[in-house]
């Protein structure tokens, strides 16, 4: 039987490696700033879970950072949602009208927090370390604390 492979050397080297490229940039030297997606879409944590899908669904995105006081504390991404609906309600055909679940419940309960965030000026490098180390898909971009942008894992 073969033994389990440590992860962590696998993503470390993945990381180190200074083959990997972006646009004739090496990953390391690239800073966030120039990958970032600075349209970013927030909503307060008192609005319901249908709002927050029905907005994720008009503008074709898959998060959006909660914030609370010009504050950027959470993130309600389209796999919470559908870890609301799917966790025993049986879906019907217009679920997102339909199910009270989805269409009272509140976004603070169920977005993910602390938000990780991570500064404008740091390099791709430093961002798949922290996505790494913390296990995460998309990292708030700040720049002297104030929300500037969002890194996806797919850039």
């Amino acid at each position: 039987m073969a033994e389990p492979k440590d992860l962590r050397k696998n993503n470390s080297a993945a990381i180190n490696s200074t083959s990997d490229q972006i646009e004739g940039k090496p990953m390391r030297s690239l800073n966030i700033a120039n990958i970032m997606t600075s349209e970013v879409l927030t909503i307060n944590p008192e609005r319901t879970l249908h709002e927050a899908a029905q907005l994720m669904g008009e503008k074709h995105i898959g998060s959006l950072i909660v914030m609370k006081y010009d504050t950027p504390v959470g993130i309600i991404t389209e796999g919470d949602l559908l870890n609301v609906v799917t966790s025993g309600i049986p879906l019907q055909r217009d679920w997102i009208r339909s199910s009270p679940s989805i269409s009272n419940q509140k976004v603070e309960k169920f977005m993910s927090f602390p938000l990780v965030k991570i500064c404008v000026e740091y390099t791709l490098k430093d961002a798949a370390r922290i996505m790494i180390e913390k296990r995460i898909r998309r990292l708030s971009v700040c720049d002297s604390g104030n929300l500037v942008g969002i890194l996806p894992r797919q850039i």
